[in-house]
């Protein structure tokens, strides 16, 4: 039944449904809380026409870019009897993808232990105390110009299992942008996805008994990719011829160099022998004069040797010329000539304050501006007369 273009229900019934995921769907959704999960999808188709939805348990999953067949539980002891197959590797499953590079061998089986690391790549450790066990069978389908056509078989159902295994072996699967990237390339997969799907799942029902096998046909960008892309030559036998060592060119590429670039003994000879007479030493003209060398590591004649008497004068006193004046510094440490005495002294008389002109400031006005003669007393042209109407004090 096809559900729009995310997924399609392959089959259901009161127990288990198993759906057909399209690329680029989450089977469940990751600590960001992402929504339209194919959980989420399911739950809603399932529930259309009910009050409550069913209830859903996921078994085991599929990586965001794979498609192809996946079961779901719909209650939880069907989830734990399906969890507990998967764990003893009943149920059969089956991918198909395209990895680049031509496999050598027609078939082959990856053993590893596969470890997660703080960005969550995975990878294979030799430590067999780490990580999870993960068996990967493969086969080769077809080979092609530049990728092949794999089967591949779960012996263990780890995370990003196949994608590690064949990445770490050299042949990544196409559209891969987590592991090896830069190999996972072809000029002929343009699909912005990954070349992966689940093409075969087959388990025992949970609760009837009865073996259940169930088919995917191959995507339409597969079928796309062995159209345009032709056929590379076949293998022969378990390794195929590209990659058998070419023991004729590595032999002489070892042996030594043939006679005609051996080395030449005679001029090697003279080369190391002594010079020929010609070029002895030269003549005594040339030798080394004694004299010479002598004097050189003698002192110096005395006529180099250091001047007493220039030095003498040098450390002792300067000559009565220069010495210090006597006159001079003994009026410096004097006292002052009376010339400056006066300064300390009091100002001249012609400084002094002025006693006259003091005096009539803090004395009587002039009789100009004396005061008038009292009210009571005749003075004047009349005397003071009281106003009427009030007693006179």
């Amino acid at each position: 039944m096809e559900c729009g273009n995310r997924f399609a229900v392959v089959y259901d019934d009161e127990h288990v449904v198993v759906v057909e995921k399209s690329p680029g769907v989450l089977t469940v959704p990751t600590l960001h809380g992402e929504s339209n999960t194919l959980v989420q999808l399911l739950r809603r188709h399932l529930g259309q026409g009910r009050r409550y939805p069913p209830r859903l348990e996921v078994v085991h999953r599929l990586d965001r870019e794979v498609s192809g067949l996946l079961v779901f539980a719909k209650s939880a002891e069907v989830a734990l009897t399906l969890r507990a197959d998967f764990a003893a590797h009943r149920p059969e499953r089956e991918y198909i993808a395209l990895v680049a590079g031509v496999v050598p061998a027609d078939k082959g089986t990856f053993a590893s232990r596969l470890v997660t690391g703080k960005s969550l790549q995975r990878y294979s450790t030799d430590d067999q105390s780490k990580g999870e066990a993960a068996v990967t069978h493969y086969r080769v389908e077809r080979r092609l110009a530049g990728a092949t056509l794999v089967r591949v078989r779960l012996e263990t159902g780890r995370r990003n299992q196949i994608r590690v295994h064949f990445a770490e072996a050299g042949y990544p699967i196409l559209g891969e942008d987590r592991y090896h990237p830069e190999q996972a390339r072809h000029p002929r997969w343009r699909a912005r996805r990954l070349a992966l799907h689940a093409r075969l799942l087959g388990f025992t029902h949970p609760v009837g008994g009865q073996p259940l096998r169930f088919e995917s046909p191959l995507p339409a960008d597969f079928t796309r990719f062995l159209g345009d892309v032709g056929e590379a030559r076949p293998a022969r036998g378990p390794q195929a011829p590209p990659r058998t060592p070419r023991p004729p060119p590595e032999a002489p590429r070892s042996a030594p160099r043939p006679p005609s670039r051996a080395p030449r003994p005679p001029p090697e000879a003279p080369r190391s022998a002594p010079r020929p007479p010609s070029r002895a030493p030269r003549p005594p003209s040339r030798a080394p004069r004694p004299p010479p060398e002598a004097p050189r590591s003698a002192p110096r004649p005395p006529s180099r040797a250091p001047r007493p008497p220039p030095e003498a004068p040098r450390s002792a006193p300067r000559p009565p010329s220069r010495a210090p004046r006597p006159p001079p510094e003994a009026p410096r440490s004097a006292p002052r000539p009376p010339s400056r005495a006066p300064h300390s002294a009091p100002r001249p008389p012609s400084r002094a304050p002025r006693p006259p002109p003091e005096a009539p400031r803090s004395a009587p006005r002039p009789p100009s501006r004396a005061p008038r003669p009292p009210p009571g007393r005749p003075g004047g042209a009349a005397a003071h007369r009281p106003k009427p109407g009030k007693p006179r004090r």
